[in-house]
């Protein structure tokens, strides 16, 4: 009878019929009801049919129901599909496992020691020591158990031991620097270390993780720098600190090239001055590409912002500031080689780099000084790699 009401009756019965399908205490009704609701051709009938399709719905109203969404759907009318779960962002959000991350000065190619103390799910914390280098790549990855107390002894230890300075940078930071240096390593054909693919999830890059700039312009030093410049000749000055030793090119690097100066006007042919000068060209662009190192004027930028980061950050304020000027100078052409113009590009180069127009013997007499200051080139990631347990 309820049935044939709802048919008759369409849209206008439903309130009656919601009702009696709440009656939990009158379990006939209620199963009448449910029944009834496949006889109203409105998506509010077939809304209050699924809820009653559960597991927890007795077996009897779950058949009653399934029957009326039957006969609603040979009508074109489905349940309404679910709304979707609001996502907690504290859900989604990766959890971070880089509890400690500090990075030593970057040398002449690129290459830094980085420590972090990483916290593995299940297993507790471990330190983990990586080599990473712009031109050869992820070059080592050892990683031990430790803990808070003991990371703290041995990174001071190394410190004390190989005398670097150690600056803590953001996790996302390093996480930057060693996918670059794994992207570096695959791009040369080279393998990745064994124990660096047992926490390569927890140290790859984020999808949340903000972009990859050098920490330094977090500092309030950056705008001081900015608004307070200084004269960039003074910062020929860092070739005199241990965090640049070995950016000057060594002296046997530069003597072919000063020997290509020389040899394109005093050679046995004599060549007209285009040709002189385009020779002399060449050779200029070979003198800039190695002072720049890898990476080009991109790279050589970068690697004076992370520079002056550390000495920032390790209380050398002036040097710092020194550094981070030079960098906003650096060459940004496109075309490796690229000789510098105007005033401080390439500062860091020998005095020959840094004048197009000076000789390359000239060139190579300002490396056999520099050389005299930065002694071999060994780097302060080299001394670490050496003492790395």
């Amino acid at each position: 009878m309820l049935r044939r009401h709802a048919r008759q009756a369409g849209p206008d019965a439903f309130p009656l019929v919601e009702v009696l399908a709440g009656m939990g205490n009158r379990p006939t009704a209620q199963l009448a009801a449910v029944e009834a609701l496949g006889e109203m051709p409105v998506q509010a009938a077939a809304d209050l049919a699924d809820r009653w399709t559960g597991d927890v719905a007795p077996k009897a109203l779950r058949k009653a129901a399934r029957r009326a969404l039957l006969r609603l759907s040979q009508r074109g009318i489905q349940p309404s599909p679910p709304p979707a779960p609001a996502q907690d962002q504290a859900a989604v959000t990766r959890p971070e496992r880089v509890r400690r991350a500090l990075m030593t000065p970057v040398n002449g190619e690129g290459t830094r020691l980085l420590y972090l103390l990483v916290d593995v799910p299940f297993t507790g914390a471990q330190l983990v020591m990586a080599v990473v280098s712009q031109r050869h790549g992820l070059t080592r990855f050892d990683s031990a158990e430790s803990s808070a107390r003991r990371f703290e002894k041995f990174i001071a230890a190394d410190a004390q031991r190989y005398e670097f300075a150690l600056a803590e940078i953001p996790a996302a930071y390093a996480r930057h620097l060693i996918a670059e240096a794994a992207a570096a390593s695959r791009a040369a054909g080279h393998g990745l270390p064994q124990r660096y693919h047992s926490l390569k999830d927890l140290l790859s890059p984020a999808p949340d993780d903000p972009a990859a700039e050098s920490p330094v312009f977090g500092l309030a030093d950056a705008d001081a720098v900015r608004y307070r410049p200084e004269p960039l000749e003074a910062s020929m000055e860092l070739l005199d600190r241990p965090e640049f030793a070995d950016w000057v090119p060594s002296t046997d690097q530069v003597l072919p090239m000063a020997r290509e100066w020389n040899e394109a006007e005093g050679g046995t042919l004599a060549l007209p001055p285009s040709a002189v000068a385009q020779r002399r060209e060449a050779t200029m662009d070979q003198l800039v590409e190695l002072v720049l190192g890898p990476s080009g004027a991109e790279g050589f930028r970068r690697r004076l912002e992370d520079n002056a980061y550390v000495l920032l950050r390790s209380g050398h304020g002036r040097e710092g500031r020194r550094a981070l000027r030079s960098s906003t100078y650096a060459l940004s052409s496109s075309r490796p080689g690229a000789r510098p113009t105007g005033r401080g590009d390439g500062e860091g180069a020998p005095a020959g780099a840094q004048s197009g127009g000076a000789s390359a013997r000239r060139g190579a007499r300002g490396t056999r000084g520099a050389r005299r200051v930065s002694g071999p080139r060994s780097g302060h990631a080299g001394r670490g790699r050496r003492g790395k347990r």
